[in-house]
């Protein structure tokens, strides 16, 4: 059996419940343990079948290691699927997370992005005829980071990723380093990759429903920066090139990012605005 955690943004209520609509009709939804973690004011509740936990944010930033480690010490099965809430997997890979085995860490092989808002109906449509050339989609490349060498793939850790609870402890977890956007999943990613795990892709379609951006570009954008120099100077490994282009577009010196905090650099970063 398997534990599903699924994490609902505080702001989208619209994608999780459509999530959930998608995720009912699985034949085996009423048999998993089932978790809402919710890390903001607006708070899921009238799922009754649902364990609810509430992980708050801090000024208004998310810890996503909060979240995960609420998900895997909630979990009564030793098998946990952690999903954010505007994810729709194929049903294919819940089938395939059965089987997994310790050390192993199993995630959807196709991260798809839809470039305008689709209703319920087309994203069920995609999902069970994959068409890698549709123009209503893109393909989303998130980097990865392995031997200290940065690698544009699928990060397994970025949104649909299932693993045995106890290797989450066995290779450090997620860090509490990172606050908000950017670099958590990459962290998290290098830290399995150095236990040993074995990443295995189901060749299935993962979709990122098509939301509103949360905060403003430059704000997000100087997080990710931000992030992005902590991980590499953290790891002691050269920072990379796009996170210093990144750190050029914004107009900041990365000296800035090792000397303020995240709210001191966002805030700078905001006020000198972007690059064109």
């Amino acid at each position: 059996m398997i534990t599903l955690a699924i994490i609902h943004s505080n702001t989208r209520m619209r994608e999780v419940e459509l999530s959930l609509k998608y995720l009912s009709n699985h034949p085996d939804f009423s048999r998993w343990q089932k978790i809402i973690i919710n890390d903001g004011p607006v708070c899921l509740t009238s799922h009754t079948d649902f364990k609810i936990i509430n992980v708050m944010r801090s000024a208004d930033m998310f810890c996503r290691a909060d979240i995960w480690t609420a998900a895997v010490e909630s979990a009564v099965h030793d098998i946990l699927v952690i999903l954010d809430g505007d994810r729709l997997p194929h049903y294919e890979f819940f089938d395939n997370v059965k089987n997994i085995r310790h050390k192993d860490v199993m995630y959807c092989e196709y991260l798809m992005q839809p470039l305008r808002r689709l209703d319920y109906g087309e994203y069920v449509d995609y999902i069970n005829n994959l068409d890698l050339n549709d123009k209503r989609f893109k393909r989303d490349v998130r980097y990865v980071v392995a031997e200290g060498t940065v690698l544009p793939k699928k990060n397994p850790m970025s949104g649909c990723v299932a693993f045995h609870t106890a290797d989450y402890h066995r290779w450090g977890g997620m860090s509490r380093l990172f606050k908000a956007w950017g670099f958590n999943d990459v962290d998290c990613y290098y830290r399995s990759y150095l236990y040993g795990c074995d990443f295995k892709s189901v060749k299935c379609p993962e979709i990122h429903i098509f939301h509103d951006r949360e905060i403003p570009l430059t704000m997000f954008l100087s997080m990710n920066a931000y992030n992005g120099v902590l991980f590499y100077d953290t790891w002691r490994l050269p920072v990379h090139e796009d996170v210093l282009s990144l750190l050029e577009r914004l107009k900041m010196p990365i000296r800035a990012a090792r000397s303020y905090d995240l709210l001191g650099f966002v805030n700078l970063s905001t006020i000198n605005g972007l690059s064109s």
